[in-house]
């Protein structure tokens, strides 16, 4: 009976020295979810709590939803902003999340969110800037990133600098061949 309390003394004093602790809480607050027309070097933000602080983060970034194709990875300390310092890929749908660790090496992850970043812009080839048509169906032509094929785009036509789709739309097509020319309905 002896024996027995000792080793019931030591079970209680074994569970009384170890606490539970709670781990980082990572909280993703931009770019939203599912967000689109990132910039190619675009600022990701979260928030860190519970565990015991102080805490350090880890940025991952991911091109595949598998998350195991990873972009970039940084470390950034105390830090709960991040601007990316490396230029990401026009049109293309990026996967992150941040791992946090605290001061008693504790870890917790945040949900993976997504981001799509934005396309490349078309670069117009004919006419000129400023040029003066004597046709009122003159050839416009503009080249598109080839390595997009299920881009939509839309032609704006119209006597402003302040085109808005709606009236101003002349043409529009989901397709691109990389290299566009078309003449607008007359002028």
């Amino acid at each position: 009976m002896k024996n027995l309390r000792f080793f019931s003394f030591i079970f209680a004093a074994i569970l009384l020295g170890f606490t539970l602790q709670a781990q980082p809480v990572v909280t993703i607050t931009s770019p939203a979810n599912a967000s689109t027309s990132a910039s190619l070097t675009p600022t990701l933000d979260w928030t860190v709590a519970g565990g015991t602080g102080p805490y350090s983060s880890t940025v991952n970034i991911y091109s595949d939803a598998g998350l195991t194709n990873l972009v970039h990875s940084q470390n950034v300390g105390a830090a709960v902003s991040y601007a990316v310092p490396i230029t990401l890929t026009y049109n293309t749908r990026y996967y992150w999340r941040v791992v946090a660790e605290d001061a008693l090496l504790a870890s917790g992850t945040s949900a993976t969110f997504t981001f799509t970043t934005l396309l490349a812009t078309p670069v117009l080839a004919t006419p000129a800037d400023a040029y003066i048509s004597t046709s009122m169906t003159p050839s416009l032509a503009w080249t598109m990133d080839p390595s997009r094929d299920n881009v939509a785009f839309r032609l704006l036509v119209g006597t402003s600098s302040g085109l808005t789709v709606g009236a101003d739309l002349n043409r529009t097509t989901s397709v691109n061949p990389g290299s566009l020319s078309t003449t607008p309905l007359a002028l």
